[in-house]
């Protein structure tokens, strides 16, 4: 049995090691990563990441205008990447799952799923504001980014699902992975309190047919953990994502307004403070340390900060 953390992403250079690092440090024991039209070096990170045997870089060759990171995940489920009997967990670059304190790695929390009789668990986001920062900050995200929303925001209710892969799994997707019809007796999926989601948890699905993958935060919904949610960073990082356009749709995005001041004056959240994460810090500057002392992964990480620099004065003057 292996944990897996699966992500498709698209210029996030310079947060590619921190992100690896991290997630390593809390037990994930496989990163696969697939990438898509990177202008920021970020394929050169991961090239180099892969060498080394850190994470599986899946390079991701775009056909017609669907879905990025529904084509990437199509590609390894149909490539075997995900294997009956391993615990899978989606999450992008600017998310990062923190356990609580008394299972503070990725095997308690499966150990504790277990005890409740559970082979999935939905954890809710945190969402995470810019904390008063600009540009690209010097240090780890984690260390920056303190800042948050109260703790029953309302747009904390979508969930990361962590979950034992099997034939009864019809499809991964951002949220929560699709089972197939008539999995229910198969599936026990749980809540972030522990709790069993009912039968319309695993049945709903929007317009377009993917799942609904949201859970209303309640008290103890953060007894199985959070997903910290760093969706804005800093405003001129935030103007990078805009101009990246959405990873789960076609073409870049741009005509659904997700990206939007409104956005991010929404998704900025700084009225509370939360240090959790950082019970894993000195762990991570260990690790960090450790990749980073191979010199191809430093240099390919250092050429993305610098590509990431370089592209803010030119996105000032098209805003100006």
């Amino acid at each position: 049995m292996s944990f897996t953390l699966f992500s498709s992403l698209k210029n996030e250079g310079p947060f590619i090691v921190e992100w690896v690092a991290y997630h390593r440090v809390i037990g994930f024991d496989r990163i696969v990563i697939a990438s898509n039209d990177c202008q920021d070096r970020s394929d050169g990170v991961l090239a180099a990441l892969d060498r080394e045997g850190l994470i599986e870089h899946r390079p991701n060759i775009l056909y017609g205008k669907l879905s990025p990171q529904m084509q990437a995940e199509a590609k390894a489920r149909r490539d075997g990447v995900f294997r009956n009997g391993d615990y899978v967990m989606w999450l992008d670059l600017d998310e990062f799952l923190v356990p609580p304190e008394r299972m503070p790695s990725v095997s308690d929390l499966v150990r504790a799923l277990h005890a409740r009789g559970g082979t999935s668990i939905s954890i809710n986001w945190r969402i995470m504001g810019d904390s008063g920062f600009a540009g690209l900050p010097n240090g780890f995200v984690l260390d920056k980014f303190t800042g948050t929303s109260k703790r029953f925001f309302r747009l904390s209710s979508p969930v990361k699902t962590l979950f034992r892969y099997s034939d009864a799994v019809e499809q991964l997707h951002l949220h929560r992975p699709i089972w197939i019809q008539g999995a229910e007796d198969s599936v026990t999926m749980l809540d972030g309190c522990g709790a069993k989601l009912g039968h319309e948890y695993f049945t709903e699905r929007f317009r377009d047919g993917s799942p609904k993958g949201g859970v209303a935060p309640r008290n103890g919904f953060s007894r199985f953990g959070r997903i910290n949610h760093y969706c804005v960073r800093t405003r001129m990082l935030y103007a990078l994502k805009q101009a990246r356009g959405l990873g789960f749709f076609g073409g870049n995005g741009a005509h659904l307004a997700r990206y939007s001041d409104t956005f991010f004056d929404r998704f900025n959240q700084n009225v509370a403070q939360s240090h959790d994460i950082l019970r894993y810090h000195d762990l991570l500057v260990d690790e960090h340390a450790r990749i980073l002392s191979v010199s191809n992964i430093k240099r390919a990480h250092e050429a993305s900060v610098k590509a990431t620099l370089a592209a803010m004065p030119s996105l000032a003057r098209t805003a100006a």
